[in-house]
């Protein structure tokens, strides 16, 4: 799956607030290769967002949604984090995903409504990308079944409303929805907490784990793995790591990413462990695959950032996508696409900002326009000068 566009209202902070995630003109000596499908030279899509903004201004929250979107589309029924994301109550929530498939080379796209209970309605359509198909040509096709309700040869469309429709089309309409299979594809967020939280380690091997820990950690001297054998079995089974430190200390660290002494490891050392099975799955993957890294470097030195960022987006396989989101500026310059970087802004909502529809040339300083606020996406600080100032 790769995922071209999608759409939030009534869902957290966000009121109609989209992000599309493909664009139309091909960057010359882009740092980030074949950002196209394969064979569909014409339908560009990005492979890395880079989602930048100042506290709480929905980058976790946006995370928290698009993987429960990816849940429904695998389940085909809504889950709690999206019934409880409803903004309002006296309004339906919405959401639109829009996405490729490489199987069949369609683009399909999802409208869901929703309260807190249930699905109001929902429409689905896809169609075919021809070899010469921009995203813009077979969006208009998605637009024209849309309006018109039918779908043409190689595509296809369904709907129900349960306001509206009789009991029968409701449930004709969810069955053939639900035998849909979407599943050509794998997916991992690593979400913020507000809290040290641990994630299962089954991937990562100790060469790896060793790698990462020791950029994070210097003092830590070697790392190795935990092995146990039961009776009867032929291999030994992994249980986990243990951290040795220069100074004779050791933490272990089991399969499922607890450790045995939190506070020997620092913050950004302990995101580490848990950063490094997606690192893992990066390295491992292959076909259309979703990885979604928020503030996992948020304790970090920029320039162990901006090195890990470079290794994800270097080890990306052919159709898979990054969503990184962090508060660092130097992550601003690096040497990506200005479509590859998003911003996040909240006032009362979130509003969802794309670069590069303020300018078009791609030699531009981002981290210049940011400083000098011209996406207005810099903090109001307002209350720390008044306190700085005595005017509180």
């Amino acid at each position: 799956m790769i995922i071209t566009y999608v759409e939030f209202d009534n869902i957290y902070s966000f009121e109609n607030s989209s992000l599309d995630l493909t664009f139309d003109r091909a960057i010359r000596n882009s740092s980030i290769e074949e950002e196209f499908i394969e064979s569909r030279p014409n339908f560009k899509f990005k492979k890395v967002c880079i989602i930048s903004g100042a506290n709480a201004s929905g980058k976790t929250s946006f995370g928290r949604a698009l993987c429960a979107v990816q849940n429904f589309l695998q389940r085909k029924s809504l889950t709690e984090d999206l019934l409880s994301s409803v903004r309002n109550s006296d309004q339906y929530a919405k959401f639109i995903i829009e996405f490729v498939t490489l199987n069949e080379f369609k683009l399909h796209r999802v409208y869901v409504s929703f309260d807190s209970k249930k699905i109001i309605s929902l429409i689905y359509v896809n169609t075919r990308i021809g070899k010469n198909g921009s995203a813009f040509t077979v969006r208009k096709k998605l637009d024209e079944i849309y309006k018109n309700k039918t779908a043409p040869r190689f595509s296809k469309y369904l709907s129900y409303d349960i306001t509206k429709d009789k009991e029968f089309k409701i449930i004709s309409s969810t069955l053939e929805f639900s035998r849909l299979d979407f599943s050509n594809s794998g997916w991992i967020y690593l979400v913020s907490e507000n809290h040290f939280s641990s994630k299962p380690i089954q991937l990562t091997t100790t060469n790896l784990m060793k790698s990462i820990l020791k950029t994070f950690d210097p003092n830590i001297s070697d790392v190795t793995a935990i092995t146990s054998k039961s009776k009867g079995e032929d291999k030994p089974q992994f249980d986990g790591y243990n951290i040795k430190f220069d100074n004779g200390d050791s933490v272990l660290v089991d399969k499922d990413g607890k450790t045995s002494n939190k506070k020997r490891l620092s913050r950004g050392t302990f995101e580490a462990i848990s950063m490094t099975e997606l690192i893992a799955r990066v390295l491992r993957d292959e076909g259309e695959n979703i990885y979604f890294l928020d503030e996992g470097m948020a304790h970090s030195h920029t320039e162990i950032e901006q090195n890990v960022l470079n290794l994800l987006i270097d080890k990306l396989s052919r159709h898979s996508q990054l969503f990184y989101t962090t508060h660092n500026y130097d992550i601003l310059d690096m040497n990506l696409p200005v479509h590859s970087y998003v911003f996040f802004k909240k006032d009362e909502n979130t509003h969802i900002i794309a670069p590069e529809l303020k300018f078009k040339k791609n030699d531009r300083t981002l981290l210049n326009y940011v400083k000098n606020d011209v996406f207005c996406t810099l903090p109001d600080v307002t209350g720390i000068y008044d306190l700085l100032t005595g005017s509180n």
